[in-house]
């Protein structure tokens, strides 16, 4: 192999010295000799770009040898240069790197790496998306074809949010560079946010394969196996992870949620005799929450239920809470004072019944109600997915906007409504060929309902309920996402739950759409009895198969998993009375809801 380009003399020196006799067309000789011929890599390989060089050198294509030998010297001096600010980087040396990279692309204004370089830095070390999204629209004026600007836009838009333009330029990036381990775990995390957990797994799988040690893909990978509802699996890769890293928060998370703790766990004990104390010595807050809420999980496992109260509340009152409770008292009362039934009326029909909503608070049985319907042969589960959320940039509706959301909901046309209707339908799309209904529980689409009724006014809808203060309770008790950040304290958490109420009330009034109430006691008592009234209101013929939900593959991302699997049990109700020395404050804002009293 020549190693690296040759000067034109040298190049036809080098082909006169291993050419066949002159009788032979040496253009002929040239592409037949060895030392030439291209390697088994792609076409932007730069070993490749040298026998092409000469190649074309000795045909008397001059222009083409000095352009593709120009082409392989810009790649070594771009890889010069990347491989400098990768060295800056891991020396935090943030501002030297864009300084590099800015300089770089000054000189070369048409090398499309270099902006993803730059990009990729602005995102990811600099907190500075807004300059990362002007570098990737540019790039992507300039070539919609590099695999590298492709991931950072996929990656950006995941950052941002948007999914579906982030699953749009994952795949994309995946075409064209889908043996690329950055590019697989991008697509990866793209995926999961989606609730796509086994495209994530494959992706990871490849990626695992290349790079068995990248931690990232290994957490991820746990996450998704745990997501898919494979819990000793999940929990095996978590051991095998903690037995490296005994420190990590994240897979210690990922680990609580995928087993049933028992006493003596050496990883609770790390946590809770090293870890803890370190993070309360060092005054890291962030981090102390997630772990006292993971020991938290422990002692309600094994039973201990004062001390885990008393650990989520202390994790609970460590930071302030982002819960912003102006902000949705003003959303659910606008809605409810905008948005009416004449808003329906007169409407273009739209006959869909694929699409199945499951809403309302967390802990209230969802995953239960959702693995009963999945288990039916005619239907198909998605978990909680974020379709409809997703659409709101599109639409140009911010979140938690109850006036925009009414003007959209009164004003939205017909060719917009078509568009974003086929973008749910293709979000939520399953494995399961010609399944009739298409289970969506993500709870919160609760605020989301006077959009849906738009998109597709014939859908059902199914609103689980439970005891409020059991359902309270439960959620004060879970190591809950940002996104329920009204669970931080239990007077938030009780004007959440009745504001929830008050705009299901008024759905209900208002929408065209069938929606049933399942109460989570009921599902519990008569599991068959309540399964075949669900069953039937989604217009299917009950099969058995419905009362084998443990057995069901369709996917399970929630909050409580490990529970779908187990047997239906009762313990669950009326649970909060063993927590009712602290619960003084939820009562207080949950009064209304038992006018006989909380013994009642």
């Amino acid at each position: 192999m020549l190693p690296l380009p040759l000067p034109p003399q040298a190049a036809s020196a080098a082909i006169k010295a291993n050419a066949t006799p002159a009788r032979t067309d040496p253009r002929r000789s040239c592409k037949r000799a060895p030392f030439i011929s291209p390697p088994r890599s792609s076409q932007q390989c730069p070993t490749r770009q040298v026998y092409s060089a000469v190649l074309h050198h000795s045909e008397g294509s001059v222009q083409e040898c000095r352009c593709l030998k120009k082409e392989r010297a810009m790649q070594l001096n771009r890889a010069k240069i990347l491989k400098k600010g990768e060295a800056l980087i891991d020396e935090r040396r943030y501002a030297e790197a864009e300084r590099l990279y800015q300089e770089a692309i000054r000189q070369r204004p048409k090398d499309v790496k270099l902006y993803a370089a730059l990009a990729r830095l602005l995102m990811r070390h600099m907190k500075r998306a807004k300059h990362a999204d002007q570098v990737i629209a540019h790039a992507l004026k300039l070539d919609r074809s590099d695999y590298e600007v492709l991931r950072e836009a996929a990656e950006l838009c995941f950052r941002k949010d948007d999914l579906v333009a982030a699953k749009k330029y994952a795949k994309d990036s995946l075409v064209r560079g889908g043996n690329d381990p950055d590019t697989l775990y991008v697509a990866a995390t793209v995926f999961e946010k989606l609730d796509e957990f086994d495209e994530a797994v494959e992706c990871l799988d490849r990626v695992l394969k290349k790079r068995p040690d990248h931690l990232p893909s290994r957490i991820l990978h746990a996450k998704c196996i745990r997501s898919l509802g494979r819990l000793d699996e999940s929990a095996s890769i978590c051991r095998n992870i903690l037995e490296t890293h005994p420190n990590s928060l994240k897979v210690m998370g990922i680990y609580s949620e995928s087993v049933k703790f028992k006493e003596g766990d050496p990883h609770v004990e790390n946590l809770e005799n090293t870890i803890i104390p370190a993070l309360r010595d060092q005054g890291r807050d962030v981090a102390l929450q997630t772990a006292l809420k993971c020991l938290a999980k422990s002692r309600l496992d094994t039973g201990q239920h004062e001390e885990a109260f008393l650990l989520f509340k202390e994790a609970k009152e460590l930071l302030p809470s982002q819960h912003d409770r102006a902000k949705q008292k003003t959303y659910v009362a606008e809605l409810k004072a905008n948005v009416a039934i004449a808003d329906y009326f007169g409407r273009a029909t739209y006959d869909e019944e694929r699409p199945v909503l499951i809403v309302g608070m967390p802990r209230v049985g969802s995953t239960l109600l959702e693995q009963v319907i999945a288990s039916h042969p005619q239907t198909a589960a998605v978990g909680e997915s974020g379709a409809l959320r997703s659409l709101l940039p599109f639409l140009g509706v911010p979140q938690a906007n109850g006036a925009e959301m009414s003007k959209l909901i009164k004003t939205v046309s017909e060719e917009k409504l078509g568009l974003v209707r086929q973008a749910y339908l293709e979000q939520t799309a399953n494995r399961r060929p010609g399944a009739l209904r298409v289970v969506d529980k993500n709870l919160h689409n609760f605020e989301l309902l006077g959009l849906f009724a738009r998109m597709f006014p014939e859908a059902r809808i199914i609103h689980a309920r439970r005891d409020p203060m059991d359902n309270c309770v439960a959620c004060y008790l879970q190591r809950l996402s940002k996104w329920h950040s009204y669970t931080d304290d239990l007077t938030s958490l009780g004007q959440y739950y009745r504001e929830h109420i008050e705009l299901m009330a008024h759905w209900k009034k208002v929408l065209p759409n069938p929606i049933m109430e399942v109460p989570y006691e009921n599902m519990v008592a008569d599991t068959e009895g309540m399964a075949r009234k669900v069953i039937d209101f989604l217009g299917l013929e009950w099969d058995d198969a419905c009362l084998n939900f443990q057995e069901t593959e369709n996917r399970a991302k929630t909050l409580s998993v490990w529970q779908v699997r187990q047997p239906i049990y009762k313990s669950s109700v009326k649970r909060w009375k063993k927590y009712e020395a602290h619960l003084d404050a939820l009562k207080k804002e949950l009064q209304p809801f038992y006018p006989n009293g909380f013994d009642d």
